[in-house]
């Protein structure tokens, strides 16, 4: 296996928001368009109905870009390269800035915060990548490190003490 993938298993809830809120932008911008074209003289003016049309768009609309931030997110990939380890995060056809580790020094998994709020964390000479939430990645870490040691590279779980 040339490839391992992380995931935090949100991509088809995230998927479903984004496509409910393409229809809350797509219905306020059409009832934006309508009240604007509306002459002022039927009795239908008024700031109300450009103001809730207007705000349902712009907050549909910054809501949407989050939802497709926490959809990129989603998946991290590991690759193994004659560069060394490969780490990117993604969509399989579209992925990110490749972040790379040495093939030949130990790859730290490091857990950060609490119970509830941890955060794990993949690192190598300072450099660090934010993997997630460790509910979500604790249950992958077997695979992961099985994966990981298959590929010739050494692993270092430690529990850290910093909180992000």
């Amino acid at each position: 296996m040339e490839e391992f993938v992380i995931t935090r298993g949100r991509r088809g809830v995230t998927g479903a928001w984004a496509l409910v809120l393409s229809g809350v932008v797509a219905v306020s911008t059409v009832s934006l368009v309508i009240a604007i074209s509306r002459p002022a003289r039927d009795g239908s003016g008024g700031a109300g109905h450009l103001i809730g049309p207007f705000f349902g768009a712009v907050v549909s609309l910054l809501l949407l870009v989050l939802a497709a931030v926490q959809w990129w997110e989603d998946a991290t990939y590991f690759r193994l390269t004659p560069a060394g380890l490969t780490i990117r995060r993604g969509t399989r056809r579209l992925r990110g800035r490749a972040i790379v580790f040495r093939q030949l020094q130990a790859v730290t998994y490091t857990e950060e915060g609490g119970r509830d709020t941890g955060r794990a964390f993949v690192e190598q000479d300072g450099t660090r990548v934010n993997l997630g939430k460790t509910e979500e990645i604790r249950p992958q870490l077997p695979r992961w490190e099985a994966w990981m040691h298959s590929a010739g590279l050494v692993v270092d779980r430690r529990r850290g003490t910093r909180d992000r």
